[in-house]
């Protein structure tokens, strides 16, 4: 395809988009193909046209539309039946029937031009490209952070927590390290274990962990209970806290409904 033909495709389609956006903040009928259950359907919505974004897409009070997306726009039109942006070449797929999903480059570069489509591609895979130095750097990064934490969970907590549970924190430890979810859950059980070896009460203990999700709360909860020296006591002043039975065996989780 000439230089020529694309420049014309893209300046005819730039000129439809001008029209469109003077027509924001007034009532327009959208025409777009959409497949429904593996058959192409032309959809109709009138709405009031709220922005206009370049080879994008156009919103209304109720609804976005992309122009070639999940669905293809083929026309848009005013009230009184003026044409404002029109895809001809969206017609076949739905005349034929072809499953658009499958084919959106196609339609594209029918649209606006292959060689307009092949260097946006080209800027997408530039801008997304995987950098193997900052990718390198990241994970050196990840490493340090993973071996900080390893460290200073073992070197605070091993002379502190129960005896004969060790050997666990150590396991417990080596498995919740490498993400930052489970790093956040081992600081804060480190935390708590320390706190209650000073002596701070459970209450207060407590408090600082109404900050958690349920679910890191009760994580928190059950290791302070296997591990603390002061274990089985917070177990009870917990279940209790969490309107539980206190002796009951392990801590209560508030991340889990009970019904009574």
């Amino acid at each position: 395809m000439s230089k020529k033909i694309v420049d014309e495709k893209i300046q005819s389609v730039l000129e439809m988009y001008k029209n469109l956006k003077n027509k924001i903040g007034e009532k327009v009928i959208i025409d777009y193909f959409k497949v429904i259950s593996g058959h192409t359907k032309c959809i109709k919505e009138t709405g009031q046209l709220e922005s206009v974004i370049a080879f994008t897409g156009v919103s209304t009070e109720s609804s976005y539309t992309p122009f070639i997306g999940n669905v293809i726009i083929y026309k848009i039109s005013t009230i009184d039946g003026a044409i404002l942006y029109l895809n001809r070449e969206s017609l076949k797929y739905y005349m034929y029937d072809i499953d658009f999903n499958k084919h959106r480059d196609e339609i594209k570069k029918d649209f606006y031009g292959e060689e307009y489509v092949n260097k946006k591609r080209a800027r997408h895979e530039t801008r997304y490209a995987k950098d193997p130095i900052k990718e390198k750097y990241n994970e050196l990064r990840r490493q340090i952070i993973i071996k900080t934490t390893k460290k200073r969970a073992l070197e605070e907590c091993l002379p502190i927590i129960k005896e004969g549970t060790q050997e666990d924190w150590v396991k417990l430890v080596e498995k919740n390290c490498e993400d930052d979810y489970s790093r956040f859950i081992l600081d804060s059980v480190v935390y708590a274990l320390k706190q209650l070896e000073e002596g701070v009460e459970f209450q207060e203990i407590c408090d600082e962990m109404g900050e958690l999700t349920g679910f890191m709360a009760g994580c928190v909860a059950s290791s302070i209970y296997h591990f603390s020296k002061r274990g089985e006591e917070f177990k009870r002043f917990w279940n209790k806290l969490n309107n539980g039975d206190p002796e009951i065996d392990g801590t209560i989780n508030p991340a889990i409904l009970r019904l009574k």
